[in-house]
Parts: C-alpha cells; structure tokens; sequence
C-alpha cells in the first residue's frame, strides 16, 4: 500500500511566501496540523484530495503552484 508521506503547496491563493508542508506520518495514529484561521488549510487538504481523486477541474478552481 503507498502513503503519503508529505504534500506541499506554494504560491497558495497566488501569494508570494504562501507556501505551505504538510507532512504525514505513517505510524502515527493521528497527525495534527494548526494555523491561523483563514490561511488555507481546509484548501490545501481539498487539493491533496483532488490531487489523489484526480479531480482537474477542483485543482483548477484553486490558485496555486
């Protein structure tokens, strides 16, 4: 089975420094990942989502690199 290991996100919303690394880790049972409120969590899991689903047109709604 694979897992994945990390997933990054620059230019998130198109900003500049707005670059983001998740990483996962595979022999935890719980991965927690906090930042302030409105600086894109919720999407960039939606993109990982999208990415796995292989669903373009969601990663082509979102402004990213």
């Amino acid at each position: 089975m694979l897992k994945l290991k990390s997933a990054t996100v620059t230019k998130l919303f198109g900003y500049e420094g707005n670059d983001y690394t998740v990483e996962f880790f595979p022999n935890e049972t719980i991965t927690f990942v906090y930042a302030l409120n409105g600086t894109g969590k919720t999407t960039l899991f939606k993109l990982i989502y999208a990415a796995l689903k292989r669903q373009i047109s969601l990663l082509n709604s979102i402004d990213f690199e």
